[in-house]
């Protein structure tokens, strides 16, 4: 990761943990990040990316569990290969004027891969762009079994 992505990103951590928490039923910028959220999950089932290309930023970064960097095109290819079971528990959405951290446990399977089901700890950024809030940076880890 860049040095000054990776600066922004604790930055931007930093500010935010001390926002105060609202709830995502509550916040309409909340309600429209979970609305992303759910176009994600639905291109992950169905394996059609194209709703997932307006909740993805042009210059998104996700650093895996393994460390590796991939891009919003690589990001976009990996959910187009689908999933059998997608859901997300725990969340935490964190808004600060136009920008927010989100946090939950995503648990996925894909059988075609030969795994079961496995989850992650998932930390998100958001940003609103043009009247719009776009996934920025994605970092996970996962979870032992």
């Amino acid at each position: 990761m860049p040095a000054g992505l990776f600066r922004l990103w604790i930055a931007l951590a930093a500010a935010l943990v001390s926002a105060p928490l609202l709830s995502h039923e509550q916040s309409p910028e909340a309600h429209l990040i979970e609305q992303g959220l759910s176009t994600i999950r639905i291109a992950a089932l169905d394996g059609n990316v194209d709703p997932a290309k307006d909740v993805f930023a042009e210059d998104l970064v996700l650093v895996s569990q393994s460390g590796k960097v991939y891009g919003r095109k690589a990001a976009l290819f990996d959910l187009g290969n689908g999933f059998d079971t997608w859901r997300n528990e725990e969340l935490s959405i964190r808004v600060d004027g136009d920008a927010a951290v989100v946090t939950f446990v995503n648990h996925r399977t894909r059988t075609g891969l030969g795994t079961g089901e496995v989850a992650f700890r998932v930390t998100q950024f958001w940003r609103l762009r043009e009247g719009a809030w776009k996934l920025t940076a994605q970092s996970s880890v996962r979870l032992k079994d």
